[in-house]
């Protein structure tokens, strides 16, 4: 959740006139020098506390019975997660999401409406009272907040990898480790 994203990306002078994400910038960009100050300027911006707030889930897939719905039961505790934050602050969320998929726009659209009808699935549901509406999709390149997201959820893909990393991908996992908050720890399901 970001609470005034041209407000933090004015801040930090990023020059992204167009779509601003963390794949876009390594390959639209043809300097390394810049690309990689463009993603230190949008990581600073997701470790301000007092601007953004991150909520995730992260599954273990190997752990989950083949016959589970793994989208749906990411979908569901990131639901749970956003809700309990909401709670905690006392407020309420609004869910956006990106448009790449009608059918992934329609699961999540009667995902979140169940789950506020009649609670989350499971032995420890629980009911959706802070988060509000529906989820409301926009194409990535049309906002600031789906791009932060989509850079922020790059970022932890490329810091989880397992195969070596090219040089400025390492100097960028990096200076995330050394200058940012960034890395905290998640719910990982099912633990051990």
């Amino acid at each position: 959740m970001l609470r005034s994203g041209r407000t933090a990306r004015e801040a930090h002078r990023i020059p992204c006139d167009g779509h601003c994400s963390g794949t876009r910038n390594f390959k639209a960009c043809k300097n390394p020098k810049i690309r990689f100050d463009i993603l230190k300027r949008l990581f600073a911006i997701i470790d301000k506390p007092e601007a953004v707030f991150r909520v995730a889930v992260r599954l273990d897939v190997a752990k989950i019975a083949a016959s589970v719905d793994v989208e749906g039961m990411a979908l569901m505790y990131l639901i749970e997660r956003i809700d309990d934050f909401a709670r905690e602050k006392q407020t309420h969320a609004l869910l956006i999401g990106d448009l790449d998929s009608e059918s992934a726009v329609n699961r999540a659209v009667a995902g979140l409406s169940q789950y506020r009808a009649s609670g989350t699935k499971y032995e420890y549901g629980r009911n959706i009272e802070n988060v509000i509406d529906t989820v409301h999709f926009s194409r990535s390149h049309h906002s600031r907040l789906l791009q932060l997201a989509d850079a922020y959820l790059w970022l932890q893909q490329l810091m989880h990898r397992t195969d070596p990393l090219a040089e400025l991908r390492k100097d960028l996992v990096e200076f995330v480790r050394q200058e940012t908050d960034i890395g905290w720890p998640h719910k990982y399901w099912p633990g051990e």
